[in-house]
């Protein structure tokens, strides 16, 4: 299932000293508390399935994975985004 491959890499970069981009996650202090149904939830909510590059995107960059701060945009939005 592809939603579990974004909660996944959500967990790895809060979790994972050796991941790329932990000291931009959990190396800030970032945690992820989404489980599989919040993932599942928000997929639907944003309708993920219809976008072209669907990235998990927390709402506020200084804030956990939760689901009140997360949504999912188009990677491009995501990575042009800047800190909030």
């Amino acid at each position: 299932m592809r939603i579990k491959k974004y909660l996944k890499n959500a967990q790895h970069r809060c979790e994972k000293e050796y991941d790329r981009a932990w000291k931009y996650y959990g190396g800030r202090g970032i945690k992820c508390y989404l489980n599989l149904a919040d993932m599942i939830y928000l997929w639907k909510k944003y309708n993920a399935a219809a976008m072209k590059q669907p990235s998990i995107d927390r709402i506020k960059n200084h804030k956990d994975y939760r689901l009140s701060n997360c949504r999912f945009v188009e990677m491009e939005e995501n990575r042009f985004k800047g800190g909030t």
